[in-house]
């Protein structure tokens, strides 16, 4: 037997939440990374944001009897190496480089969060799980904000 439209949007919950755990460790080595103020403190607001994201994505699979264990999610998993290989690097030759960096990997998280919690909302809805659906809606507004607060980093940058 096959899985149901509620089991797979529970499935991809988990694989929300261990992306979300993912790119929470790497921004916040990335915030440390960062030479900007402007940049660190963008991305401890990112860390912060992403850690709301995951007490609501447990919350949700608790409220449905799962366990908040996360599956991995190879494309997440796919950004955290790469900011490793790239923006967490050693080789830069100034600063201005790796906030450079840093800037483009954080964009790359932030649009992973976009995408996955409005697929998230959507699904929810069509389930009929309207509070699950406003509290993912939480989490897509807050990563919209980061996403705004870095594209006015790099507006700066300009």
């Amino acid at each position: 037997m096959g899985q149901s439209a509620r089991d797979y949007y529970l499935g991809q919950l988990q694989e929300m939440l261990a992306a979300d755990r993912a790119s929470q460790d790497a921004t916040a080595d990335m915030a440390e990374l960062a030479s900007s103020e402007t940049l660190k403190i963008a991305l401890e607001n990112g860390v912060c944001g992403i850690g709301d994201g995951i007490e609501i994505v447990e919350a949700i699979l608790k409220a449905h009897g799962q366990p908040a264990k996360g599956r991995e999610n190879k494309g997440m998993s796919g950004l955290v190496v790469d900011t490793e290989r790239t923006a967490l690097a050693d080789d830069f030759d100034d600063e201005d480089a790796r906030d450079a960096a840093i800037l483009m990997q954080f964009q790359r998280f932030t649009h992973f969060g976009l995408a996955s919690y409005a697929a998230l909302v959507s699904e929810a809805k069509r389930l009929g799980l309207d509070e699950d659906a406003k509290k993912l809606q939480t989490c897509l507004d807050n990563a919209r904000d980061g996403w705004d607060e870095m594209q006015s980093i790099l507006e700066e940058r300009a």
